[in-house]
């Protein structure tokens, strides 16, 4: 080989010597850079490192850069025997009633929650007082697990009334004797008329939301709630829940979670014309279709001066 062949040989090693070292040492440099940036901007960047790689090497993207582990993030669970407790983000699946308070249930149609709640308290249903819309009669006609529901409220030492108009609470002696409470319960509130005028529909349910705001407001101690469960999505969104509890003096809406009716054993929604077969859904279906929110109001507290 002559000595200019040789000259030739030796400039294109090292060319391919130095591409390689460049190669390697971009590399490094890159891994460095992405030591120092979040989790998010480094996913998002791997995928140009790789094609960056690609045209120095020659290999193929997916194999010339190796993934770095996903730093921990504030919804993992904490791993044994790590000191630095993490935040985590978990579903809210709140029960908010328990043995010992005095709860006033209000529009009950077949009595279910109001069965659910006195079982939930280990049979004990002293301080559940369960009302519903209905004559005892039209419920009955209405629900046919009525019945039952009814004698599990009663035989846990609960107490059940008919005929009660949720606008009007304050009105009844039979429920003003036994106050004041710890909590007005008023799930899935509806006028139940029919109305086809959507305009007019949300004006009467929304009318029926305050009234029994403005009532349930004169039953319930200094420290007491008003919960309303209403499903999501139209016409309900359009009632406007938070604001007509902010639109009710001394009033405030204290928070808002889901309301899961699996945490309910026995409860089954039923709606406000009754359960019809071939029309009404079984169980919880029409509840779980579209999802529902309670919204908590309580008493304003007075502001402390600085």
């Amino acid at each position: 080989m002559s000595t200019p062949e040789r000259v030739k040989l030796l400039q294109i090693c090292v060319y391919f010597f130095a591409k390689q070292l460049y190669a390697e040492l971009n590399r490094w440099i890159i891994l460095v850079q992405l030591s120092l940036i979040s989790c998010k901007e480094r996913v998002g960047l791997q995928t140009g490192i790789n094609q960056r790689l690609c045209s120095f090497t020659g290999k193929s993207a997916s194999k010339s850069f190796k993934r770095l582990p996903e730093r921990a993030t504030a919804t993992e669970s904490d791993e044994p025997g790590n000191d630095k407790k993490q935040k985590r983000k978990v579903p809210h699946t709140i029960v908010p009633y328990k043995e010992g308070q005095r709860i006033l249930l209000v529009g009950e149609g077949n009595f279910s929650f109001a069965a659910s709640l006195c079982t939930m308290c280990d049979g004990n249903g002293s301080g559940i007082v369960a009302t519903g819309y209905d004559s005892r009669d039209v419920a009955h006609a209405k629900y046919d697990d009525a019945q039952a529901n009814i004698e599990t409220v009663e035989g846990s030492g609960g107490s059940v009334f008919f005929g009660i108009d949720a606008e009007f609470l304050d009105k009844y002696k039979e429920l003003t004797s036994d106050g004041p409470y710890d909590v007005l319960v008023f799930n899935f509130p509806h006028c139940g008329m029919g109305i086809k005028d959507k305009l007019k529909n949300v004006r009467v349910n929304q009318k029926l939301i305050q009234d029994f705001l403005l009532a349930g407001k004169q039953m319930i101690h200094n420290e007491g709630e008003l919960h309303i469960t209403v499903k999501r999505g139209e016409p309900y969104d359009s009632w406007a829940v938070p604001k007509l509890g902010a639109q009710t003096p001394g009033l405030r809406l204290k928070n808002s979670f889901p309301f899961l009716p699996s945490k309910y054993p026995g409860y089954a929604h039923r709606r406000t014309l009754g359960f019809q077969e071939g029309i009404s859904t079984d169980g919880n279906k029409d509840i779980l279709k579209s999802g529902c929110k309670t919204y908590v109001f309580d008493f304003e507290k007075p502001k402390h001066k600085p």
